[in-house]
């Protein structure tokens, strides 16, 4: 897998900027209706991606504090990245089998101007620690995710994305 972290910032940016523009054109009562009692919402759908990118963005931050990362030259950095990602073979049916994390259930009836500030502030935070990583030999700092297992710096950010693409599919 070739990584750029340009590209990837852009996939970001492109998968949020569609949710907002799906959510945007949908009814409001369309947001909150359950297709049964046991799936989500889209406005908890929402609500979660939100919960567990802010999640992981506090981790990264206290890991951020607790570490102090050497520097990289930006020649080295991205094939460094691409060398060093062990995430890339996981994939959306898997990520949608994993039960929810503590601190990510959503809550019900968000209202969409609500979700919006809430996920544009999520990104903004992940997009921050993309900036970070650029610079920076982030490989080792990891911590363990409670159900896949180690994950490193840059394969948590991976994973906000490959997160986000599973429940947008859900959405869709």
């Amino acid at each position: 897998m070739e990584f750029s972290f340009n590209d990837f910032s852009n996939n970001l940016v492109q998968k949020r900027t569609g949710i907002i523009d799906l959510i945007s054109s949908l009814p409001d009562a369309a947001l909150h209706i359950r297709q049964s009692e046991n799936y989500w919402s889209i406005s908890e759908i929402l609500h979660h991606i939100y919960l567990a990118e802010s999640l992981i963005n506090n981790l990264l931050d206290k890991l951020l504090i607790k570490y102090n990362p050497p520097e990289l030259t930006n020649s080295r950095i991205e094939k460094f990245v691409t060398e060093n990602m062990q995430l890339t073979e996981l994939t959306e049916e898997s990520l949608l089998s994993v039960s929810t994390a503590n601190g990510t259930e959503p809550e019900m009836n968000r209202r969409r101007d609500e979700l919006i500030i809430l996920l544009d502030s999520s990104r903004k935070r992940t997009n921050e620690h993309i900036e970070s990583g650029k610079n920076h030999d982030l490989s080792g700092i990891k911590f363990r995710h409670p159900r896949i297992g180690e994950l490193n710096f840059y394969e948590w950010i991976l994973f906000i994305f490959k997160h986000e693409c599973a429940h947008i599919s859900q959405i869709k």
